[in-house]
């Protein structure tokens, strides 16, 4: 079974990058644009992570995070953001950070790390 991944942030560029790489890794993903959206998605569908950016219009990442975990506390979170020093980022509970820019490599290893931490199992992919 593919894990599922919603890729959530308002670069509609970035956010396709993202999407098309892990679906060539064999993940399902799908995107949203807000916080809003994501939540609708989350609501309707079950997934196995949210890579989401930290600062978008209306709800920020963490808002959605904090939402997140309410409806599914075993929902693994990356927490996209070019503010890695800004303290709420860094104390905000995600199971992985990924500073932007970064690479696709960089993107893997918060991979990862984060369904490790949250749900014990070794992604696909390259090992």
């Amino acid at each position: 079974m593919k894990e599922r991944i919603l890729v959530v942030d308002d670069d509609e560029m970035l956010q396709g990058i993202i999407v098309r790489l892990l679906e060539r890794l064999g993940y399902e993903a799908e995107s949203a644009f807000s916080g809003q959206e994501a939540i609708g998605r989350v609501e309707a569908a079950h997934f196995d992570l949210i890579c989401t950016d930290f600062q978008m219009p209306g709800m920020n990442g963490i808002e959605l995070m904090r939402y997140v975990r309410t409806r599914s506390p075993d929902m693994a979170v990356i927490l996209m953001t070019g503010h890695f020093r800004d303290g709420r980022v860094e104390h905000a509970g995600a199971d992985a950070y990924l500073p932007k820019p970064f690479s696709a490599d960089e993107l893997l290893s918060s991979l990862a790390l984060a369904l490790r931490e949250r749900h014990g199992r070794k992604p696909p992919g390259p090992a």
